[in-house]
C-alpha cells in the first residue's frame, strides 16, 4: 500500500485515488484493481498504515487522470515537487494559475517547457481556455503555506534597524476586524523576548464603485489610514504617520506594489487628491485575504485535522492511559465521556467483580437497536458504577456480550487491579486470553440479573457504541460499507451479501419492474421463498421442455415481459396492428398488469384462489400444531385469500405482487 501511495505521487488516503477509474488499467496489481472495484459496492478501506506528506491538502494526482499519460504526468510532477493541488491553483480556490512561470518560481526544478499535465489540468478543471476559472467546487480549505513569502528578521540587537530604500510591504490577518491588513514596513527591533517586531504603517483598501469591474479584475489601491483602533500608541518616531502596527515577525507575509505608472490607468476612478498618495498592490484583496487567513489558521493550529480527536471530555489529561485508551478505542464522543466519568470514580480501587451481560432482539422497535449490552460492578461501596449501551450493525448475541467485557474492562486498565468478570456467556469467555467466570443465566444471581436488566434498557439508548478500529494496533486493514458499517466478521459472507445486494437492486430498478420494487419495499415478498419457488423443478428431467416453460412463464411474469397485445404491438407493429384491446373484456389495452384485474379473467383467478385456499387449509388442519378454528381464521382473514373469499372485495397487492412474483 505504501508502495501504491509513493509510485502514485499521493500524499494520504490512497484509496480514493483508486476510486476515480471506471475500470482498473493494465498496469494495476490485483490489489490496485479490487481498490477500483470496491467503488461499485460502496466499499472503502480504513487502515492503520497512515503516512502523511503536510504542505497541503487536496492531491493533485487525482485530477490528472489521463490513463494514456498517468505515469508521465506523474513523474513530471516528482520531479518538480509537486504533490498537491494547492500549488497550482489561486489562494481562493477559485482559479489556475494563469501562467506556468508563476507555478515554476516555486518549484524545486524549473527546467523545461509547460508540461503536458499543466495543459491537462487547463482543458478538464476550468471553464474554458481563455478564462482559467476552475469548473469543479473544492470542500477543503487550500493549504498555501509553503509558496508563502516573509520578510527576514533582523539579528539581535538593542539597535533598532529602520528600513530604508525601496518600500517593504506587508500583509497579515487580524483577529480583531477579521480581515487582511497591510502595511508599509518603517522600522524593526529584535531585543524583546518575544522576538522581533516590526513597525509599519498601516494602509487601508481605497473602496472602488464601479459595475464593469469583476471582485477578480478589481484593483488593489491602498492610501494611508488616518487613524484606526489597531494604532499602536507607544510607537516613538514620525509623527507625521497616523497610523502604526506592531506585528511579530512570524505573522508577516511580504507582498510586493506596482510601479507608480500603473496608477493611472485607474486615475477615472479615484479622485484627484489621491493620486500622489496611493499605491497598487499585486494582486486584489480577495487574494491577500484568503492568502492571510490561511497562514493565521496554519499558524494557530486551527486547521481540522484528520488524526485529532474530539475534545469533548471533562477535566481529561491526554497522558492519562486510561483516557488514551478510551479515546482511541470508542468513536462517539458522548461515550468516551461516560466511560471517562466512570474511569475517575473507580481509580482509586484495586478490586473489582464485574457482572455483565448481553442482549439481542432480531425484530426491534422504532426507537430500539437490536443489540443491548449492560454491566455494574457492586462491591464498590457508596458508589453504584454501572453503565449500558447499545450496538447497531450486524447483530449477534456474543457481539453483545463481548462488548459488554470491553467497555467494563477499559476504564480499568491500565492498573495494577485485580478484575473478576462473571458472565454467563461461553463464547465470550473463549474469545479472551484471560479467565473469566460462568455464571448461568437467567439464575438467581441478583447482580447477574441486574446486568441482564441493563442490557435489555441499552437497546433503547440514543446513540450506539462504535469501535474506532484504527485503535486497535493488530487491525491494519479493516472495511468500510457505506461510510459507516465495520466489517467486523466474516468478509467473504459478508462482501457476498453486499454483492447480492447490489445485484438485486440493479434487478428492481428496471422501469418493468415498479410493482416488484413497491411490493418489496413494504415487505410484502419473501425473497428467500422466492428464490426457492424459481429454481423449483416440478419435472424429474432437468432439461425437460416442461421445466423450460416453467422457467420462462416465471421469469416473464416476474419481469411483467409477458407477450401480452401492447408488447407484441411494440415488437412487431406491422403484424399486430394499433388494436390492442383486450381479447376478453374489449374495454381495456392487453398489458401485463391489466392481466390481473381484467373483469372477464378475474371470477378465474377468484376460484383459483379459493381452490388454493382450501388446499393451504388441509395442510395446515394436517401438519401444523394449532386449533382448528385458528388455522380457519388465519386464511379466511389473510390478506391472500380473504378477497376470493367474498365476491365484493377487489383483489389485493399481495395476491398481484405473488401473481407477479
Amino acid at each position: 500500500m505504501l508502495l501504491s501511495q509513493y509510485q502514485y505521487n499521493l500524499p494520504f488516503n490512497f484509496f480514493d485515488f483508486f476510486t476515480s477509474f471506471d475500470h482498473p488499467l493494465k498496469s494495476f496489481t490485483r490489489l490496485e484493481s479490487l481498490f477500483v472495484f470496491f467503488r461499485y459496492y460502496n466499499i472503502s478501506i480504513n487502515t492503520n498504515i497512515n503516512f502523511c506528506v503536510k504542505g497541503g491538502t487536496i492531491p493533485i494526482s487525482h485530477y490528472i487522470i489521463d490513463p494514456k499519460f498517468l505515469y508521465s504526468h506523474i513523474m513530471s510532477l516528482r520531479s518538480k515537487g509537486i504533490m498537491f493541488l494547492d500549488q497550482v491553483i489561486t489562494p481562493d480556490s477559485a482559479y489556475l494559475l494563469e501562467e506556468y512561470n508563476k507555478i515554476k518560481e516555486s518549484l524545486q526544478n524549473k527546467q523545461g517547457r509547460i508540461p503536458r499535465w499543466y495543459n491537462f489540468l487547463k482543458n478538464h478543471l476550468t471553464i474554458s481556455s481563455t478564462n482559467n476559472h476552475l469548473n469543479i467546487e473544492l470542500n477543503k480549505p487550500i493549504i498555501q503555506n509553503p509558496r508563502v513569502e516573509r520578510l527576514r528578521p533582523p539579528p539581535i540587537s538593542v539597535e533598532v534597524q529602520n528600513h530604508t530604500g525601496p518600500s517593504k510591504w506587508i500583509v497579515t490577518w487580524s483577529q480583531n476586524i477579521t480581515d487582511a491588513v497591510y502595511g508599509r514596513a518603517i522600522m524593526t527591533t529584535n531585543y524583546s523576548p518575544s522576538g522581533p517586531m516590526l513597525f509599519a504603517e498601516h494602509w487601508i483598501k481605497i473602496p472602488i464603485n464601479t459595475s464593469i469591474a469583476t471582485p477578480r479584475s478589481c484593483p488593489n489601491l491602498l492610501q494611508p489610514c488616518p487613524g484606526c483602533k489597531l494604532h499602536f500608541p507607544y510607537y516613538v518616531g514620525d509623527n507625521r504617520i497616523n497610523c502604526i502596527l506592531k506585528i511579530p515577525y512570524p505573522r508577516i507575509i511580504k507582498i510586493y506594489a506596482l510601479q507608480k505608472h500603473n496608477i493611472q490607468q485607474y486615475a477615472s476612478w479615484l479622485p484627484g487628491r489621491l493620486l500622489n498618495n496611493v499605491k497598487v498592490i499585486k494582486h486584489n484583496h480577495e487574494h491577500y485575504k484568503i492568502v492571510a487567513y490561511n497562514d493565521y489558521l496554519i499558524r494557530n493550529n486551527l486547521l481540522p485535522s484528520r488524526t485529532s480527536l474530539l475534545d469533548t471530555l471533562d477535566n481529561a489529561s491526554p497522558a492519562n492511559k486510561t483516557y488514551q485508551l478510551i479515546t482511541s478505542l470508542i468513536k462517539e464522543s458522548v461515550i468516551q465521556a461516560d466511560l471517562w466519568s466512570l474511569a475517575q470514580n473507580v481509580q482509586n480501587h484495586n478490586y473489582f467483580e464485574i457482572f455483565t451481560d448481553g442482549s439481542f432482539n432480531r425484530s426491534p422497535s422504532t426507537n430500539e437497536f437490536h443489540m443491548g449490552f449492560g454491566w455494574h460492578i457492586p462491591n464498590i461501596p457508596d458508589f453504584n458504577a454501572f453503565y449500558r449501551g447499545a450496538l447497531k450493525h450486524l447483530p449477534s448475541s456474543t457481539k453483545a456480550e463481548i462488548m459488554a467485557i470491553l467497555t467494563a474492562i477499559i476504564i480499568l486498565l491500565p492498573s495494577n487491579a485485580t478484575i473478576l468478570i462473571l458472565t454467563d456467556s461461553q463464547a465470550a469467555i473463549d474469545g479472551f486470553n484471560k479467565s473469566a467466570q460462568l455464571l448461568k443465566a437467567h439464575s438467581t444471581n441478583a447482580h447477574n440479573d441486574r446486568a441482564d436488566e441493563l442490557a435489555k434498557s441499552g437497546r433503547f439508548k440514543s446513540v450506539s457504541t462504535n469501535i474506532n478500529t484504527r485503535g486497535i494496533p493488530s487491525q491494519n486493514v479493516s472495511l468500510i460499507w457505506n461510510d459507516e458499517v465495520n466489517l467486523d466478521k466474516d468478509i467473504r459472507k459478508y462482501m457476498g451479501k453486499i454483492i447480492d445486494y447490489r445485484l438485486i437492486d440493479n434487478h428492481l430498478n428496471h422501469h418493468n419492474l415498479a410493482d416488484i420494487q413497491k411490493f418489496t419495499k413494504k415487505h410484502m415478498i419473501n425473497w428467500p421463498v422466492s428464490s426457492k419457488f424459481f429454481s423449483l423443478n416440478s419435472c424429474n428431467d432437468s432439461t425437460c421442455d416442461q421445466h423450460s416453460k416453467d422457467v420462462s412463464w416465471k421469469m416473464k411474469t416476474s419481469t411483467n415481459t409477458l407477450p401480452t397485445l401492447d408488447v407484441l404491438n411494440r415488437n412487431f407493429p406491422d403484424l399486430i396492428k394499433d388494436n390492442i384491446n383486450c381479447l376478453l373484456c374489449h374495454n381495456n389495452s392487453e398489458t401485463n398488469d391489466h392481466l390481473w384485474k381484467c373483469p372477464s379473467l378475474l371470477p378465474h383467478i377468484r376460484s383459483a384462489f379459493q381452490e388454493l385456499a382450501i388446499l393451504a387449509q388441509d395442510i395446515l388442519h394436517k401438519d401444523a400444531d394449532k386449533l382448528n378454528l385458528c388455522i380457519t381464521d388465519t386464511i379466511k382473514y389473510s390478506n391472500v385469500f380473504c378477497w376470493s373469499l367474498n365476491d365484493i372485495r377487489a383483489i389485493t397487492d399481495n395476491v398481484t405482487a405473488i401473481l407477479c412474483a
